[in-house]
């Protein structure tokens, strides 16, 4: 780099001259090389500064950013946040403020998108976490562009990394500082910016850059095979047992994330969902958040709308077979430890009452204390099948078992 004349063309990302853009600036090497580049390309611009008053030299970096702006008439918009203790995590409360802030300018201003000057170390430092933490995601690393509570955010230093563009800001006289909390372990992040991304040569960057370009490409190549998933909102069963876990997390990602954005698509749900589809049982449901449920019926997998509280009975006269959304029993051969008898007959299976008792080793145990005992799950609660005898004593629940996975033998389990 010998010249300011570079600014130009180390924006990679096309921005459009005729749109307005928030940057959001720390006042850090990389956020003020990201600003003087825009500058100089004339690009239609406002800065957006988060000051949260944690460290000393907090109020320093803010008047030698609104001094930058001052000199380049460039409309600045500051949040001062008192210093105050944050419980939990302190980034990701700060994330979210930030954010918040950027989306109240932006409607203020009508801006088109908000820049961020995330650069290459970022996007590397971010997958190397997802690697550790053994995590998937649409995005390996850190995605050029995205949307974030109906905010386009843009990255555009995304092929930079940060030694560039401190030079750039060396070389062109731009004011810029040093966060000294990006000097401690005390993040995660630093962690992994300080022993594994500064121990790695220029081959295991190149490599590692390789690796999540390819994730990506497979990512955006799936999004794009199974794109009807989204529109039709169901999965058959036959494709979960084919695919390997990438591709079965995109699918649940289309499946789920138009009604239930919020929920995690996680191993645990991958897990639970490869072991229904290999199972014969035709109906099982899984609770998602508030009244959305993954179903399986029959060869297809769905969301299903429903309220985990609407009451269900069903009477047997007989020993019999039956396969519903709450529970599978098949009872014509025997019951489940011969709790069942013919005597008792005609039985309902029913949903729980918040009065239900059932008699154990001769004393009387209140159904909901059983639940809290079993650890049943909360939602599961009030859907959990009850089997009472043709008098309405209920002789019969089934015990909740974390890890339970039914099989040919199963003869009564609740879904």
């Amino acid at each position: 780099m010998k010249s300011s004349s570079n600014a130009k063309t180390m924006i990679s990302y096309e921005l459009n001259k005729g749109s307005h853009y928030l940057v959001a600036v720390s006042f850090g090497p990389d956020s003020m090389a990201l600003l003087d580049m825009l500058r100089k390309d004339k690009v239609r611009i406002s800065v957006a500064h988060v000051n949260y008053h944690r460290r000393p030299e907090s109020d320093l970096e803010q008047t030698g950013l609104e001094q930058y702006c001052l000199e380049g008439d460039i409309p600045l918009y500051v949040l001062n946040i008192p210093k105050q203790e944050v419980s939990g995590n302190f980034q990701a409360w700060a994330r979210e403020v930030r954010y918040r802030f950027f989306n109240e300018i932006s409607k203020e201003i009508q801006a088109d998108a908000v820049l961020t000057a995330h650069q290459l170390d970022d996007h590397l430092e971010t997958a190397l976490m997802q690697q550790k933490r053994k995590t998937m995601a649409l995005c390996m690393g850190i995605c050029s562009e995205t949307t974030i509570d109906g905010l386009k955010v843009i990255r555009p230093l995304l092929h930079l990394r940060k030694a560039e563009l401190l030079e750039y800001c060396q070389i062109n006289g731009v004011p810029y500082a040093i966060d000294s909390s990006n000097l401690s372990d005390h993040y995660e992040r630093n962690r992994v910016r300080h022993h594994v991304l500064a121990k790695l040569g220029q081959h295991d960057v190149q490599k590692l850059i390789a690796h999540i370009d390819s994730y990506n490409d497979r990512i955006r190549m799936l999004l794009e095979t199974h794109n009807d998933i989204a529109h039709e909102k169901k999965i058959l069963v036959s494709l979960v047992i084919a695919c390997d876990d990438v591709e079965l997390f995109v699918m649940l990602h289309l499946l789920i994330s138009a009604d239930c954005p919020s929920c995690p698509i996680s191993k645990v749900l991958r897990d639970e969902v490869r072991q229904i589809a290999k199972n014969p049982a035709p109906y099982w449901r899984r609770h998602l958040r508030g009244k959305l449920w993954l179903a399986r019926n029959y060869e297809w997998l769905e969301i299903v709308k429903e309220d985990a509280a609407k009451p269900y009975s069903f009477t047997y006269d007989h020993p019999s077979a039956a396969d519903t959304p709450y529970f599978y029993m098949d009872f014509r051969n025997g019951s489940h430890r011969q709790l069942v008898l013919e005597q008792h007959y005609p039985i309902t299976v029913r949903s729980p009452l918040p009065e239900d008792t059932i008699t154990i080793n001769g004393t009387n145990r209140a159904l909901r204390r059983l639940f809290i005992d079993w650890k049943l799950p909360r939602h599961r609660r009030l859907s959990w099948p009850v089997v009472l005898d043709k008098n309405g004593v209920i002789i019969f629940v089934p015990r909740y078992q974390k890890d339970f996975v039914p099989d040919a033998s199963s003869r009564f389990y609740a879904k």
